[in-house]
């Protein structure tokens, strides 16, 4: 009997924690405007400022798609409700990072959500920033060179 009121509590503790967690979405983001099929997308999800858009290692969740007729597709699932922000990579050949050329200028296409635009450097957070508040959420993001 003890053993079976010990299982019961703990059950419902678990099932309270899941309920805390809150609200979840899905945020797909449409991408398009590749200069070509090559490589893949690589789009990196944030909730803070101090990591956008560098701090890979900060990042809630890192999506990366094929790349199909100069589009693809990115799906973020399970993504607690809250204000995020992303950056978006043509990661041409497929090396896992942005390749610079001698000048320190990116020689591959990039975007930010919002279709926020980079000016001598990247766009800040505020500008990119969005809010999932609903089960899905959705970007159409044109890529630049």
């Amino acid at each position: 009997m003890k053993r079976l009121a010990f299982v019961t509590i703990l059950v419902l503790a678990f099932a309270g924690l899941a309920q805390a967690e809150g609200p979840k979405g899905n945020i797909t983001v449409e991408l398009s405007g590749f200069r070509n099929d090559d490589g893949r997308a690589s789009v990196v999800l944030f909730n803070s400022a101090e990591a956008f858009p560098k701090q890979t290692d900060k990042a809630v969740k890192i999506v990366r798609s094929s790349i199909k007729d100069k589009k693809a597709t990115a799906v973020f699932e399970d993504i607690p409700y809250g204000t995020y922000a992303f950056v978006v990579l043509h990661d041409e050949n497929a090396n896992g990072k942005m390749d610079y050329n001698a000048l320190g200028m990116p020689q591959e296409g990039y975007a930010f959500s919002n279709n926020a635009r980079a000016m001598l450097g990247p766009p800040d957070y505020k500008d990119a920033a969005f809010t999932t508040d609903k089960p899905a959420v959705a970007q159409n993001i044109k890529i630049g060179y």
